[in-house]
């Protein structure tokens, strides 16, 4: 994490958390949304409800997996978006050429 994000997490934990949440599973979930994942059923009237089921896993794993990481490996919240596009990109490519 960056001195930049470390203060953020510092100053509030819970919303450095849930901005990163809702990042990861932007552009990681890969469930059907119609009844695979219930992500967007569980946001009223633009406000996320982090005490439903989908919301705690998804802050739940990013806390497990990515915050820990970025502290460890010192990477930033806008290294790991730009990290996980270029992955994403190329999967698509990659699914392009060779149909995989």
């Amino acid at each position: 994490m960056t001195d930049k994000d470390k203060l953020r997490y510092k100053l509030d934990p819970e919303g450095f958390l849930r901005e990163v949440s809702i990042m990861i599973h932007e552009l990681l979930c890969l469930s059907n949304h119609t009844d695979g994942c219930g992500w967007y059923y569980e946001i009223e009237n633009a406000k996320h409800d982090w005490d439903k089921p989908y919301h705690k896993e998804w802050r739940s794993q990013t806390k497990i997996h990515y915050i820990q990481m970025m502290s460890e490996k010192g990477i930033s919240l806008e290294k790991l978006k730009t990290a996980i596009n270029a992955v994403d990109y190329v999967n698509k490519l990659r699914g392009k050429l060779w149909g995989v």
